[in-house]
């Protein structure tokens, strides 16, 4: 969106301190309109976009569909962690992952982004920059 020549008055300024970072993941939800269901993706490439990722990596973008019926998987969710090599941040993953699905679906979500999700070199993870996009036709509620 172009602010013309007025821009917009700046009201907040937010600092977080430098993170010794020892790697950086994706992290998403979106829905799959072709499937009808939320699908989290995840990939070991977090410090790049997830357009550039699909464009260079897309045999890296990993997938698990979600029935909605059903709910997440809590099993699937805790062979992410594996799948990315942090199986010692399973559960530190597997209740951001969690919340994020919850979020997702009960805000109507259409993206969920978490790019990167920081493993600090101290072994914590961390959420740096996080996306959200929330389906228009659902904000009444």
């Amino acid at each position: 969106m172009l602010t013309g020549d007025q821009g917009f008055l700046c009201r907040n300024v937010y600092v977080r301190e430098a993170i010794d970072t020892k790697h950086e993941f994706f992290i998403g939800i979106a829905l799959d309109r072709d499937r009808g269901c939320p699908v989290i993706k995840y990939s070991e490439h977090g410090h790049l976009p997830y357009e550039e990722i699909m464009k260079r990596f897309p045999e890296d973008m990993n997938c698990i569909y979600v029935d909605v019926m059903k709910g997440v998987d809590m099993k699937l969710l805790l062979t992410v962690a594996d799948t990315l090599g942090i199986s010692q941040q399973k559960s530190q993953l597997t209740f951001i992952l969690k919340h994020l699905y919850d979020l997702f679906m009960e805000r109507d979500g259409e993206i969920v982004e978490l790019a990167p999700l920081i493993l600090s070199k101290d072994n914590q993870l961390i959420v740096s920059h996080a996306k959200i996009k929330i389906d228009e036709s659902s904000l009444y509620r």
